[in-house]
């Protein structure tokens, strides 16, 4: 989820309850083009959440920018884009 500025993550379970502990993802942030944006990397979750800033500069790419994570204990994996105008 993209909203305000931020990514938002959140692992849960079979329920729809975040997951206990911590959780170590990987989150891979591509422009239109295919590049990689700084926000790519490692991330803690705690209580199967996490939020990190996602800020466009004046000169990204406008378009659509894909975004995947995967939670890499369990090789969990989910994918989604956000548009940029």
């Amino acid at each position: 989820d993209v909203k305000d500025g931020f990514l938002r993550v959140a692992l849960v379970d079979a329920t729809g309850r975040p997951v206990a502990g911590r959780q170590l993802v990987e989150i891979e942030v591509r422009d239109p083009k295919g590049t990689v944006h700084d926000e790519t990397g490692r991330y803690a979750m705690t209580g199967g959440r996490v939020k990190i800033p996602l800020r466009f500069a004046r000169d990204d790419a406008d378009g659509t920018w894909q975004i995947a994570v995967k939670e890499l204990t369990t090789g969990f994996a989910a994918k989604t884009s956000v548009n940029r105008k």
